[in-house]
């Protein structure tokens, strides 16, 4: 975990489930049995109900771990200490005991909950609200996503800081799984593959099985998340990758991590596009030579130093925070409102939109200070 950074487990009413083990004569597949549902706060020192916060949305294929399962509470301290923020991962219901409904719900409980609480879990109802942030990785940005969508669709456009729960101030998609049909062109593309002579690989090396079984097995996972309906693989709220204009045109600032070697890389190129298509601030960055959910191994994979993607995507994502942070700060229109057009005052973001490729330096794979070209 990230030095300096404090953590607190929270348990909120209502939000408990039992995860039992096929050999207990349940279905759940993650190795932490027993009651479950307890959140877990981080925060940086110093941090109080002025201090930007995020809700983080944990992968896992929507199947597995939790806030301190599958190196998340290294990644969600990290986080924390980077954007100089408060980072709450919930403990929400695992597929197949839970759905995307069941998600959804436990989503929204908590993003309501984070809106009038900080570092500590103190009360903060009566503070001005500081900007709050969604965020997740792989599955989980799936899912952050959808979160995002309704939120925004609740809001009333005159008067968004009404409602008990904060309007968001923009999302991180690390690494994103947003096509729930799983049949994005990088399925293809970057399918693994190895040279004539063994030697050398290329694509996927982390998923490398033929295209069509990759898309198949994570299509049964996505299945299992929306209860068995097909049609909402390609839901525009439940499968982010298929989202409408209109929903699309309103959100706030977005910051993706991807990885330029994975085959889910076009599940965040082609959302991060769409979006910066319809003048919503978009940071992209593609760290090439990377694999799905790189970010959760900062600290090298075992190779006795920093893998410098991770180390580099969560100094960029605390940037991001930190910088909409400032401008909600300065009153700077950070999204569209009805009415506006491309001309608009979210015409002037244009500018702020940034695209860039990560390389690695050659036969230095463990660079805190990648090469980039924007």
């Amino acid at each position: 975990t990230a030095e300096g950074v404090e953590t607190l487990s929270v348990k909120r009413p209502g939000t408990s489930w039992t995860c039992s083990p096929s050999e207990a004569g349940g279905a759940c597949l993650d190795k932490q049995a027993g009651l479950r549902g307890s959140d877990t706060l981080w925060w940086p020192a110093g941090a109080d109900c002025t201090t930007p916060r995020i809700l983080f949305v944990h992968g896992g294929d929507w199947q597995l771990y939790g806030p301190t399962g599958g190196s998340y509470d290294g990644l969600a301290s990290k986080l924390a200490a980077e954007s100089l923020a408060v980072v709450m991962v919930p403990d929400y219901r695992l597929a197949p005991i839970g759905n995307y409904s069941d998600t959804m719900q436990s989503l929204q409980s908590a993003w309501t909950w984070l809106s009038g609480h900080g570092a500590t879990g103190e009360d903060c109802r009566s503070a001005p609200r500081p900007p709050l942030f969604i965020a997740g990785d792989s599955s989980g940005a799936a899912s952050a996503f959808s979160l995002l969508f309704r939120l925004v669709s609740s809001l009333d456009p005159l008067n968004p800081t009404t409602s008990a729960a904060a309007a968001p101030a923009g999302l991180l998609a690390f690494t994103p799984w947003t096509n729930l049909a799983c049949d994005s062109p990088t399925y293809t593309s970057n399918a693994f593959g190895r040279s004539p002579d063994g030697k050398d690989m290329a694509g996927d090396i982390r998923f490398r099985s033929p295209a069509s079984m990759t898309s198949d097995k994570f299509r049964q996972l996505a299945l299992a998340y929306a209860s068995q309906n097909v049609a909402w693989l390609t839901d525009p709220t439940v499968s982010p990758y298929y989202a409408m204009e209109e929903q699309l045109q309103s959100l706030p600032p977005l910051y993706f991590a991807i990885a330029g070697n994975e085959v889910r890389t076009a599940d965040g190129v082609v959302l991060a596009q769409r979006a910066a298509q319809f003048d919503v601030l978009v940071v992209q960055d593609v760290y090439e030579s990377t694999w799905h959910d790189f970010v959760l191994f900062s600290e090298g994979c075992g190779a006795g130093s920093d893998f410098w993607a991770a180390k580099a995507a969560l100094r960029r994502a605390g940037e991001f925070v930190r910088q909409v942070k400032g401008l909600a700060e300065q009153n700077v229109q950070l999204r569209r409102t009805p009415g506006d057009d491309a001309a608009g005052a979210a015409g002037g973001l244009r500018s702020m939109q940034r695209s860039r490729i990560f390389f690695p330096p050659p036969q230095r794979w463990n660079q805190q200070q990648p090469q980039e070209v924007e």
